[in-house]
């Protein structure tokens, strides 16, 4: 399940990515493009989310499309009290990030076979 909230000073939080083991990472992936090119078609300047501390494939894919850890929130999870990592893309409104998320996109979606939008975000 994923969703995009949107406050009225125009962050994006990704509130829910997860997928089952058997799902393909690529599957993810895209999900995670979506969301955040949906984010900035509403407006959304920043993005944030909180991803489990021990997962480090998640928060790979999280850095390569521009979120950075900027704190740690200690027992998060009430499954396990696990520690929540929290991450953010400070400026998605810049060109440099445009290209760069658009860079990113076209790779993903000519790698996998899938249509994506058309133009640029």
């Amino acid at each position: 399940m994923a969703a995009v909230e949107i406050d009225v000073k125009y962050v994006a939080h990704l509130a829910r990515l997860s997928l089952s083991p058997e799902e393909e990472q690529k599957i993810g992936e895209q999900l995670l493009v979506g969301l955040l090119e949906e984010s900035m078609r509403r407006g959304a300047k920043r993005a944030t989310l909180e991803v489990r501390q021990s997962n480090q494939v998640a928060q790979n894919l999280y850095l390569k499309y521009g979120f950075k850890p900027a704190a740690v929130r200690r027992g998060y999870y009430t499954d396990n009290h696990e520690n929540a990592v929290i991450m953010w893309i400070d400026d998605m409104s810049t060109s440099a990030y445009a290209a760069d998320f658009n860079a990113l996109k076209s790779r993903l979606f000519r790698f996998t076979g899938s249509a994506s939008r058309e133009g640029v975000v």
